[in-house]
């Protein structure tokens, strides 16, 4: 908004940073000229006050952009509550019994990984700024926080004791209706896993494919690990997620069947990826947008 008070102090803030590029110009004029100790200085102390006032207000518009778009906090801290609770991260200890406020997943090499900070993702946001508008236009504004370097049989075990752990709930709290209703589970095996034990670490699950031919080719969970660790990724072993909300904002949006897709978006329309094709040609789909600024499925 216009009028808004993060605007107000924007624009004071911009006119501060006129002020002080002027005065560092004519600083920097008058250290050439004179060359001298007390001139240098001053202009190299001009310079650090302007750049510190640009990063303050880059970070203030990185964060009101990321808060009007994702409405980013909320969503942050119900992940981060959400991940706790169901035992995917927890409280790092900073000496044996002594917790702190950090939250930690455990990856496949059994090393900690912090979960991405909130001031991480608003600078990740900023950084993709022109392809994100797109795509919030068109609806991806669900924040998802993913633990990928987490083991999958983690994970699984952790969804298994949930699923347990539910029934007993909802059993208990029906059973004095007529008649009493029951959450049907098989308790013995609650979760039907087909092929996935230690996939993650054995090297015979792969993510990001490139080719569904007659070699799969993809890369292994320790493979990407290994490039985000080399690359000082701030996100290691976390991929955050944007994506569109289910019906009424509950949930994610589900892959609709072949020819009931929608359009999403006012300036930057998007049909629906529907179900009914082979992996091949989604994959084809995927690559031939990839870089393109003008399809809808950039991104």
């Amino acid at each position: 908004m216009p009028d808004s008070k993060v605007c107000i102090n924007a624009q004071e803030s911009f006119r501060e940073i006129r002020s002080l590029q002027q005065a560092f110009e004519t600083a920097y004029d008058r250290a050439i000229s004179l060359n001298t100790p007390q001139t240098i200085e001053e202009a190299q102390k001009l310079k650090h006050n302007l750049e510190t006032k640009i990063a303050a207000l880059q970070n203030v518009i990185a964060v009101e952009f990321a808060e009007q778009l994702f409405d980013l906090r909320r969503q942050y801290e119900s992940q981060t509550a959400l991940l706790l609770k169901a035992g995917l991260v927890k409280r790092k200890e900073s000496r044996p019994g002594i917790e702190t406020d950090i939250l930690v997943m455990t990856g496949i090499d059994n090393k900690e990984y912090p979960i991405p900070s909130y001031e991480a993702i608003v600078s990740r946001i900023a950084e993709q700024r022109t392809l994100l508008e797109k795509k919030g236009d068109q609806g991806f504004t669900k924040l998802i926080l993913v633990p990928f370097g987490m083991r999958l049989d983690s994970m699984i075990e952790r969804f298994r004791e949930y699923l347990l752990a539910y029934k007993k709930t909802y059993d208990k709290a029906r059973e004095n209706e007529t008649p009493p209703k029951i959450f049907h589970l098989d308790e013995s095996d609650p979760i039907a896993v087909w092929k996935y034990h230690q996939a993650d670490i054995n090297g015979t699950m792969t993510y990001d494919p490139v080719s569904f031919g007659e070699k799969y080719v993809g890369t292994t969970k320790d493979g990407i690990l290994e490039w985000q660790r080399a690359d000082e990724d701030p996100m290691i072993g976390w991929r955050v997620l944007l994506l569109q909300k289910g019906e009424n904002g509950k949930g994610i949006r589900q892959i609709p069947r072949e020819n009931n897709g929608l359009i999403d978006g006012k300036r930057y329309q998007r049909h629906d990826i529907e179900a009914g094709k082979s992996p091949t040609a989604y994959l084809e789909d995927r690559q031939c947008a990839l870089g393109d600024p003008h399809s809808p499925y950039d991104g």
